[in-house]
């Protein structure tokens, strides 16, 4: 069995290089796309579209001695920890999301 390099490998390691090499402008991931609509950054734009929007949000917003890969990160850490699981109780951006004040 051969063992190949997959696309979440490739988004990760283009991700960390956002800022460094110009070219490296990977799609967001599916737990990103799942959390910035939640949150209002997002609405349904397509991946690219959505790339695009979420640097906008971040220029706008954005953080000192933050880049826009910590956004990135921080947006797919609360998709895979809270969104995905559904753990909306103990999520800590509760008070943002359109999501929980649904339930």
């Amino acid at each position: 069995m051969k063992k190949d390099i997959g696309d979440v490998t490739v988004n990760i390691f283009l991700r960390e290089l956002r800022g460094v090499w110009e070219k490296a402008k990977p799609k967001p991931t599916s737990l990103v796309v799942l959390v910035a609509p939640n949150l209002g950054i997002l609405k349904d734009e397509k991946p690219q579209e959505a790339l695009q929007r979420l640097e906008s949000f971040w220029a706008k917003n954005e953080i000192a001695d933050k880049s826009f890969v910590n956004f990135e990160s921080a947006l797919l850490r609360l998709g895979k920890d809270f969104c995905r699981k559904r753990k909306c109780a103990s999520c800590p951006v509760r008070g943002n999301c359109t999501r929980f004040r649904l339930f």
